[in-house]
């Protein structure tokens, strides 16, 4: 069975050559300006086409993210061009977590009034004038999945418009109810929407992967849920304490995948009774023993840097294995994060070296 993957382990190989290196976050940090920034992407990286034709000085946060995103979507099509069978149908599924980002955006966008668009500007607040073109391939149908049109979508006048737009839909079928609430839980559409993602992947995805490759990629995927579900807890515990704590208020949103945390300790996460009890009990997870919660300010950033050091190691094996593939595509997430902080640095003129301390992976 791992003959199949030979093709796309040897793209990806050769993808990967294209990642940021050491020295061009270097030289980024030192930019001195959004201009410069661009100015280098454009000159020496893989970056130049994704960005051509944009003024980084005009694009806002949101502009700025559905850009790179496309560089990002671009790399797994040319990946689901190498595989075939459960590997492409993985890819598909995988690739729909960005699907799940964009709806996001475009939710909060639309409950503040803001001025949406179709594409680059599809956030929160996003002003129209900023942005530019959607993402070229922003709105490609994955396998037997059609994309939303997030076009019509941005321009609802109201969450139950949106809603109506989605009816019929998977979407639709998982938001419904949420969006016609009053007010609309966020944190409820979210939980929909990542439970689905990852029960879809774990449930109908993993089966016809390669055993130890998806034995290996269920694990971290789990993690991922894991640190969502961890990052949902400490967000309630810090912005709306509860003396005594209600546990109903948070498990109904947990996702119900997981790989390091059992359903005893995430109900003991969740019963812990203010921000402080959860920090404590965090140092005595699985996780903790790898890498302190204490070192990051968030767990967002937490998780980003715990996950790097595996996704690394899932694209080293040396094998032409599937994990390849799937490690690569997530360091390319991470340089997506990374390329929008630094930018944003640059823009409001943090030190260099403050820049760096905060990319993922510079030190590894």
């Amino acid at each position: 069975m791992k003959s199949r993957n030979h093709a796309v382990t040897a793209k990806t190989r050769g993808m990967y050559g294209s990642l940021l290196t050491r020295e061009d976050y270097g030289q980024l940090a030192q930019a001195g300006s959004v201009g410069g920034v661009a100015e280098y992407l454009g000159k020496q990286t893989v970056y130049g086409e994704t960005l051509s034709g944009a003024d980084l000085n005009k694009l806002n946060r949101a502009a700025l993210e559905y850009r790179l995103e496309d560089h990002l979507t671009g790399a797994y099509a040319k990946l689901r061009a190498f595989t075939s069978g459960p590997e492409n149908r993985f890819l598909c599924a995988m690739a729909r977590k960005f699907e799940i980002e964009r709806l996001l955006a475009v939710m909060r966008g639309v409950a503040a009034g803001g001025n949406v668009s179709a594409g680059e500007n599809a956030s929160s607040g996003g002003n129209a004038s900023s942005g530019g073109s959607a993402p070229k391939n922003a709105d490609r149908p994955a396998g037997d999945h059609t994309a939303p049109d997030f076009g019509e979508l941005a321009g609802a006048g109201s969450l139950a418009e949106l809603s109506e737009s989605l009816s019929g839909s998977v979407y639709g079928n998982l938001t419904g109810r949420h969006l016609k609430a009053s007010p609309v839980n966020f944190t409820a559409v979210e939980s929909a929407l990542y439970s689905y993602y990852y029960g879809e992947l774990c449930r109908r995805h993993f089966p016809g992967l390669e055993k130890k490759a998806a034995d290996e990629i269920r694990d971290v995927t789990g993690m991922q849920a894991d640190l969502i579900n961890l990052e949902l807890i400490a967000r309630v515990k810090r912005y709306f304490p509860q003396d005594p704590p209600d546990p109903s208020n948070i498990l109904p949103y947990i996702i119900p995948v997981s790989s390091r945390v059992s359903a005893e300790e995430m109900r003991e996460l969740v019963d812990a009774k203010d921000a402080e009890g959860l920090a404590r009990r965090l140092e005595e997870t699985y996780y903790a023993k790898s890498l302190p919660f204490s070192s990051f300010g968030n767990i967002s950033d937490y998780a980003n840097h715990f996950l790097y050091g595996h996704y690394r190691r899932l694209y080293r094996n040396p094998e032409p294995d599937f994990r390849v593939a799937f490690g690569y595509l997530n360091l390319l997430e991470i340089e997506k994060r990374n390329l929008t902080r630094l930018i944003e640095s640059v823009r409001y003129g943090l030190p260099g070296g403050e820049i760096l301390r905060n990319i993922i992976g510079y030190d590894a």
